[in-house]
C-alpha cells in the first residue's frame, strides 16, 4: 500500500475520499425516504451494501490522512 504515492497525488486521494462518500450518503437518503416500501427480504442486503460502502469510504479517508506519514 505504500507505493500508491508513486501513482497518486494528495489531491487525488482527497477527491477519491470525497467521491467514495457520495454513495453511502445516497443510500442513507434512500433508507430515510423509502424504508417502508422496501421488502423485508431486501433490507438486510441493503444494510450489507451500506456497511461495505462505509468500509470503502473509511479506507479512502485513511489513505488520504496517512499520505505523508511514513
Amino acid at each position: 500500500m505504500k507505493r500508491y504515492r508513486e501513482f497518486m497525488s494528495r489531491g487525488e486521494c482527497l477527491i477519491n475520499a470525497l467521491l467514495s462518500c457520495v454513495l453511502p450518503v445516497l443510500l442513507i437518503l434512500f433508507f430515510l425516504l423509502a424504508w417502508v416500501t422496501v421488502p423485508t427480504a431486501a433490507r438486510g442486503l441493503l444494510i450489507l451494501l451500506l456497511v461495505l460502502q462505509l468500509g470503502s469510504c473509511a479506507f479512502h479517508w485513511y489513505r488520504y490522512l496517512a499520505y505523508n506519514k511514513k
